[in-house]
């Protein structure tokens, strides 16, 4: 603990900052990683026992009020809600470092006065 609160004082207020917006950034990613991980739960274990979507409430309701004519049809509504949400944490988890990392380049740049093109740096890839 001593050499974290060391290393912290000899960080500037703005790499400060950077530090926590990472650690934040972090949280982001771990916390759509876990709901990614608890959206697949339902799906796997009504694709493991159909009779669930009677015995549990939360389920139950989703398929009464879904409108299935089946339980394959609701096994198959869970199947494409899984893939939705899972993208969707996805696309968040690999879209904020990107952001962090696009600012951090500006700041970069801002600092060293050279304003140059990502591809003057050889980073077209990361723009």
């Amino acid at each position: 603990m001593r050499l974290a609160l060391e290393l912290w004082g000899l960080l500037a207020r703005p790499q400060r900052r950077m530090v926590l917006a990472a650690q934040a950034i972090s949280l982001i990613m771990a916390f759509s990683t876990a709901v990614g991980i608890a959206a697949i739960a339902p799906f796997f274990a009504v694709l493991g026992n159909g009779e669930l979507a009677d015995r549990q409430p939360v389920l139950h309701w989703a398929y009464v009020h879904g409108g299935f004519s089946s339980k394959q049809a609701f096994v198959f509504a869970l199947g494409a809600a899984f893939i939705v949400v899972n993208m969707r944490f996805l696309m968040t988890k690999n879209r904020v470092p990107r952001v962090y990392d696009r600012r951090q380049r500006k700041s970069i740049r801002r600092r060293s006065g050279r304003h140059q093109k990502s591809s003057d740096l050889g980073l077209e890839g990361f723009a």
